[in-house]
């Protein structure tokens, strides 16, 4: 693993899509975070180019819900060029 000690007392903001990359990475700053007195908090952007909210969305709002850190969802309006 990496070292957290240059995130020592830092506020650390972890994108997370609710793959398992991105929650591995979340749950390791999880672990650490006492230890290093970090505050956490998770980021998910909502794009819309799946449809509607997403299982893997609903993953991140669970976790990051029940861990009691703050949980931050972009919402993305945008639109396609019509072929």
């Amino acid at each position: 693993m990496f070292d957290l000690a240059k995130y020592a007392n830092m506020k650390i903001c972890v994108a997370v899509s609710g793959g398992r990359d991105s929650m591995a990475l979340l749950h390791y700053f999880d672990a650490h975070k006492l230890g290093y007195g970090i505050t956490l908090s998770a980021l998910n952007c909502d794009h819309k180019i799946r449809g509607s909210l997403g299982a893997r969305q609903r993953v991140c709002e669970r976790v990051v819900r029940r861990a009691e850190y703050s949980f931050i969802l972009f919402r993305v309006e945008h639109r396609f060029a019509q072929n």
